[in-house]
């Protein structure tokens, strides 16, 4: 009888060098691939087969030769498993299907023949023609899958393991004629030279069949990192946002999308390189150190507002939203930004039109209750003093009946642009009704102010105004209230100020009469 101890143990140590090596891929790679930790399992069960049959020389030989045969036939079903879902389709983690009925069959079968074969004592030849056809099955069906390839993929590192597991095949068929012929030489049924050269020919294919599967996942985690680097480009240019990538040390500009570029108003070729400090981009320096203080403690902002400039002096409102992320091995900053300038212009004209009367662009009652209110405790506070002046122009529905509302409108528009023009700077004028306005005339010193600015108006409104070709007068009726002589709320000083209007009418009515 020749010892095989050697070769087996050589084996032995072979296969589990495999297997730490797969279980540590595994570990590393076991969330981006399916069928990894099955490999693993495949390497592990060879790795106690042959531990089981070392175990010959101190436990019962039918007991070792069943545990051995055992853990490398329950191995193949884990090696055809993790092959299948490893060469699944790209996107696909659905579970596989379970074995097949005839793959079941083959490893019921190969079971039972290995279970009677161990505990009757019958020699090495006949249990290798009860397991033989279990693993030309399975390296068969396992070498198909390799030789196809994933649809859209081409590795080449699948086509070398399917050679691999195929050469499985040939040396396992082999293997029977070298063991008959070995045992009419030596005439008894004991392993021999024949067993040596098949373990030896496993162990070589063991080791390229698991380098193969290595190499495979290299090169596949290659081949997915370039299809999600260009994935990273398309999105990257062809967002609806800007994006920027910058160098957080110095500020450095690694990448920028187009969109950003039109956004900032100028090129990609000047940006790249350049650093984020050389453009004037902050409206407000002070909100550039603020995001920076806030990234550095926290790693991250989100939906920050901010106003920027453009290269051409344009101010711009974005939100922006940045993260500190590892990119080529240097801390970066990788920041989103959306221009919101048209969504605030557009807000910013509903607010207006809320407030703001849209003939005229002045602000309207509201608006002039909360500046009159404002302007009462402030001048609480300091002890100055304000006016309150309105205007009722009268003939405009003469003016419309006669002339039509669009000259109406001409008409109205010219009249507040002469009241406007004789107000001081600092006064401000609304529209508080069809034909009242009112003025704010703040900081009054003397008082004697705010007469001649109603003066000044008086004078204007004796000019006629030419509507389509025709001279008309417009009347213009003023009224006055002080703060806080004839009022302290903004209420007050309009019903004062209109009190005042009515009694100036009634003084004119009286000389009108009397001359």
């Amino acid at each position: 009888m020749r010892e095989t101890g050697p070769v087996i143990l050589c084996l032995f140590f072979i296969s589990l060098v495999c297997f730490t090596a797969m279980f540590y891929l595994w570990r590393r790679q076991r969330k981006r691939y399916l069928g990894i930790g099955w490999w693993s399992l495949y390497l592990g069960g060879k790795t106690l087969g042959y531990a089981s049959i070392l175990l010959r020389e101190t436990a019962p030989e039918g007991v070792s030769a069943f545990l051995g045969n055992l853990f490398l036939l329950l191995a193949l079903p884990a090696l055809f498993r993790g092959t299948r879902e490893f060469a699944a389709r790209e996107g696909s983690r659905s579970a596989p299907a379970p074995l097949g009925p005839l793959d079941s069959l083959i490893i019921a079968l190969t079971l039972g023949g290995i279970l009677w074969i161990s505990f009757t004592g019958t020699g090495t030849p006949l249990r290798h023609f009860v397991t033989a056809p279990a693993f030309i099955w399975f390296y068969g069906r396992v070498a198909l899958l390799l030789l196809r390839r994933p649809e859209g993929m081409n590795v080449p590192s699948f086509r070398f393991a399917g050679i691999a597991y195929a050469l499985m095949i040939p040396v396992i068929l082999l293997r029977a004629p070298l063991i008959i012929m070995e045992s009419r030489l030596y005439r008894d049924l004991s392993p021999g030279i024949s067993e040596d050269l098949l373990f030896v020919t496993l162990a070589v294919l063991t080791v390229v069949t698991t380098a193969a599967q290595i190499l495979m996942v290299t090169e596949r985690t290659a081949y997915h990192l370039n299809n999600e680097r260009e994935r990273f480009r398309f999105t990257f240019e062809e967002a609806p946002f800007g994006i920027l990538l910058s160098r957080m040390s110095d500020g450095r500009i690694l990448d920028i999308n187009r969109v950003l570029c039109r956004m900032g108003g100028f090129k990609e070729s000047d940006a790249i390189g350049a650093s984020t400090r050389d453009y004037d981009l902050w409206v407000n320096p002070a909100d550039r150190e603020s995001l920076w203080k806030r990234i550095y403690e926290g790693g991250r902002i989100e939906d920050e507002e901010y106003a920027f400039r453009r290269r051409d002096g344009r101010e711009i409102r974005a939100i922006v939203t940045a993260r500190k992320i590892p990119y080529d091995g240097e801390d970066t900053l990788m920041s989103v930004v959306r221009d919101v300038t048209e969504i605030r212009e557009q807000e910013e004209r509903l607010r207006r039109m809320s407030t703001h009367d849209s003939l005229t662009g002045l602000p309207m009652r509201r608006y002039f209750i909360d500046l009159a209110g404002i302007a009462a405790a402030q001048a609480s506070r300091s002890g100055r003093r304000f006016a309150v002046l309105t205007a009722d122009l009268g003939d405009f529905q003469r003016i419309n009946e006669t002339f039509g509302h669009v000259q109406g409108d001409c008409a109205l528009a010219e009249a507040v642009s002469r009241i406007k023009g004789q107000l001081r700077e600092g006064d401000s004028l609304f529209r508080l009704g069809e034909e009242s306005f009112a003025a704010l005339l703040a900081d009054i010193g003397d008082p004697s102010d705010p007469l001649r600015v109603m003066a000044r108006i008086d004078s204007v409104f004796e000019r006629r105004f030419e509507l389509a070709g025709i001279e008309t007068k417009i009347a213009c009726r003023q009224g006055l209230a002080l703060y806080p002589e004839d009022g302290e709320s903004p209420e007050a000083l309009l019903k004062a100020a209109r009190a005042s209007s009515k009694a100036a009418e009634k003084e004119r009515s009286r000389d009108t009469l009397k001359g």
